[in-house]
């Protein structure tokens, strides 16, 4: 009887139907056509699990399909099943949550076919069916839009006595038009990790259309964004068992990466074919280290070296998709470098060495976590220095390793300068260097520390993703060491909101290219110095930076003169960019000395010479603004004149780190007062009665990487409070953070750190 079922199901398959397939896998020729866990399972006659550790192991294929529908298949279990170890067989709409799936033992010892969406069962065994130390299952699935579901099945053991047979029938459930995946596999313990064998599988169903294939992965679809070449000493037995390297797909849809490698030093390692999906991360690394659950591991046994070198990540033809090099000294402090620490590097400028950092994570590392909030589209950003007659160009994105040598310059610019020429080698993707080369046959350039000039570049220029560069200008000069006085402190934020860092801008009020490599941030009263901006750092004449412990968390929680989180705006076309360096604008990575209320700041350089000094305090801020409870949180001062103690509040809750010219000043109005900080928080206000009021709330991570959406505006009355009604995810510490809007007038912005949930 079973062998007519499985005899007329064939001809059904073969004669009746236009076939997605159909298609019987029989595993001798490898599974070069199936996706996921392919490292966990072993091909032969049999497919085997051969797992790493623990876990939930999967492969699938994909295509497009509607009922009538069969599969069948044949599954061995070395063990007595449990909802810790047992298998599965699932076919997917992957258009929603729809589809079904087939468990072998996870509830009552049976056979169980349930709807994807909902648990729904559709059909199941007998219970107990499988409540023996081992079994095989040769079972059949049939799926008709008028007869509904039909599960069949022979029961064996491991001589191949048949021990049990029969069927079931579920309903005409249709919750799945499309077909689109078929995927099997097991959760095991770690003692069941090699005792799940399947047989033959095959599967056919109507076609809808013929899916086309998915597109090659190209250069730009991966971003590389952390490394950890030494996991020894772990930070913690929670920290990263073993090197890795973490990827960011970028790509707008899935693709395929195909015979890709990677490279770091000598070693170099083969990929295994993958699908790769928009926003997935993934970790190149040993599938068989004790990885969390959660993380996806593209298999490499790495074994990167802890010093300085280049890798690469290439596609099957030798085509770069990421790039750049690892090195000891980019640890911030020097002894992450020792071991245990992971470098870390925003997903859009991993190229560049220069904006890798150390792991900020208690942990050492964060593997299969972006510890950057998401960015806009990168434009322009170049960093011209010249030392030594030799001009550096430093790209802020990187540049296309097969660009001809001269890009993007004009090369009649470099050719036609008074006095000479400049010659410019093959670039590096990430820095051009430009040579110069007197009438007379000097090597030296005939400008004077702090000169500073401009180079044209080539209308059209694009980035190695093809981002369009929006730069027609290179400013470039030879940096002079700062003099007393050229240099300005501007702005201060000594008193961040909770969570935030405190932040200082400096002004460059000379007409020279100034150094800012050998300066460092002091206290009038303490002898600590803290540096003030990394090597190679310099400003132009009127340009300004600011230096805190985290710029890039600066630059997000004030893009424009506002307490949102977002990206900073590209500059104006016809013109030059920023400075290059972590942070956008800023430069320093160390706490300013300052407390919230406020101090004296020092900008001294390396041989004791003060540059620059201010003095802020509470005081400075108008009165309404310091019988707040907050007294100012959130709100920088500004330097009003040369006299270090002239600064006043000129903007309400906001800050700009790094613009200048600044706004025009915005009056400040409102009372706020966190009544209650632990679960569940209360806020009051107090704000104008004459005036219509609409309040938004939400959520935020308080290393400002990401939000919850803000709630619907709601009118409030001018004076009340508010108690959290929805609690936020499963985290210690986070931002409420409330939008004001009155009925005239400018937004108030208000954030409050919540903790003890």
């Amino acid at each position: 009887m079973n062998r007519l079922i499985a005899l007329s199901l064939g001809l059904l398959a073969q004669g009746l139907w236009a076939q997605w397939g159909p298609w019987t896998e029989g595993w001798s020729a490898g599974l070069s056509a199936w996706q996921g866990d392919t490292f966990a399972f072993d091909g032969g006659a049999e497919l085997r699990l051969a797992a790493p550790s623990a876990g939930t192991y999967a492969l699938w294929r994909t295509g497009m399909g509607t009922r009538p529908a069969q599969a069948s298949g044949r599954v061995r279990l070395d063990f007595n099943p449990s909802s810790s170890n047992f298998a599965f067989w699932e076919v997917r709409d992957t258009a929603t949550s729809g589809g079904y799936r087939l468990e072998f033992g996870r509830s009552s010892d049976q056979l169980r076919l349930t709807r994807r969406s909902d648990g729904l069962l559709l059909a199941a065994s007998s219970s107990g069916l499988l409540d023996r130390a081992a079994s095989v299952v040769d079972w059949s699935w049939t799926w008709d839009s008028a007869a509904g579901h039909r599960l069949a099945w022979v029961l064996r053991d491991t001589l191949g006595v048949v021990l049990d047979s029969g069927s079931a029938w579920g309903n005409a459930d249709s919750s799945a038009d499309a077909l689109g995946e078929v995927r099997f596999g097991a959760t095991v313990t770690a003692t069941r990790t090699r005792s799940v064998r399947w047989g033959p599988l095959s599967f056919a169903a109507a076609a809808l259309h013929v899916r086309q294939p998915l597109a090659a992965a190209r250069p730009g679809d991966v971003a590389v964004t952390e490394f950890l070449v030494d996991p020894d000493p772990r930070v913690s037995w929670q920290s990263a068992p073993g090197d890795f390297v973490e990827l960011l797909v970028t790509a707008d849809s899935a693709c395929r990466a195909v015979g890709w490698t990677f490279t770091h030093g000598s070693g170099r390692w083969q990929l295994p074919d993958r699908v790769l999906q928009p926003g997935e991360v993934l970790l190149l690394a040993d599938a068989r280290e004790d990885w969390p659950d959660s993380v996806q591991i593209w298999n490499a046994p790495l074994e990167l070296t802890a010093s300085a070198a280049f890798w690469s990540l290439e596609t099957a033809d030798s085509q770069l998709v990421a790039w750049g090099r690892t090195q000891p000294d980019m640890h911030q402090p020097t002894d992450k470098s020792l071991g245990g620490w992971s470098l870390e590097a925003d997903p859009q400028l991993a190229a560049m060495t220069r904006v890798w950092q150390s792991s900020r994570n208690a942990l050492g590392s964060s593997p299969g976590r972006i510890e950057f909030a998401p960015v806009g589209q990168r434009k322009g950003g170049i960093l011209g220095l010249l030392a030594d007659s030799v001009l550096h160009v430093d790209w802020r994105h990187p540049l296309p390793l097969s660009t001809p040598a001269h890009y993007p310059f004009d090369s009649l610019a470099l050719a036609d300068w008074p006095g000479g020429h400049w010659v410019a080698s093959r670039p590096h993707s990430e820095r051009t260097d430009l040579r110069w080369v007197g009438h007379s046959g000097s090597g030296r350039w005939p400008g004077v520390p702090g000169d500073g000039f401009e180079l044209p570049l080539i209308p059209d220029w694009v980035h190695a993703d093809g981002t369009p560069g929006d730069c027609t200008l290179i400013a470039a000069g030879w940096p002079a060491v700062p003099d007393s006085g050229e240099l300005q402190i501007t702005e201060i934020l000594f008193n961040p909101l909770p969570g935030e860092g405190r932040f200082a801008e400096l002004r460059n009020l000379s007409g020279r290219v100034l150094d800012l490599s050998q300066l460092f941030w002091a206290s009038g009263d303490s002898l600590a110095w803290r540096r003030a901006a990394v090597a190679g750092r310099f400003l132009l004449p009127g340009q300004v930076m600011f230096g805190a412990a985290d710029p890039l968390a600066v630059a997000r929680r004030y893009p424009a003169g506002d307490s949102a989180a977002g990206p900073r705006g590209a500059p104006r076309p016809g013109t030059w960019a920023r400075p290059a360096v972590p942070g956008g604008p800023g430069a320093s990575s160390h706490a300013l000395p300052l407390t919230d209320d406020g101090g004296t700041l020092e900008l001294r350089r390396s041989d004791g010479l003060q540059i620059d000094w201010a003095r802020v305090s509470p005081h400075q801020f108008p009165q309404k603004i310091r019988e707040t409870p907050g007294k100012g949180e959130g709100m920088s001062l500004e330097r009003r004149g040369p006299d270090p103690d002239d600064w006043a509040h000129t903007r309400t809750d906001s800050a700009t780190p790094g613009r200048w010219p600044q706004p025009a000043p915005q009056p400040s109005e409102g009372q706020f007062d966190l009544v209650q900080r632990q679960w569940p928080p209360q806020l009051a206000w107090n704000l104008d009665p004459d005036r219509a009021w609409l309040l938004e709330t939400r959520w935020t991570d308080p290393d400002g990487r990401w939000a919850t959406p803000w709630t619907a505006p709601q009118p409030i009355a001018p004076q009340h409070q508010l108690e959290a009604s929805d609690p936020p995810p499963d985290r210690q510490n986070w931002l409420w953070e409330f939008r004001f809007t009155p009925s005239e007038g400018r937004p108030i912005r208000r954030s409050y750190l919540v903790t003890g949930f």
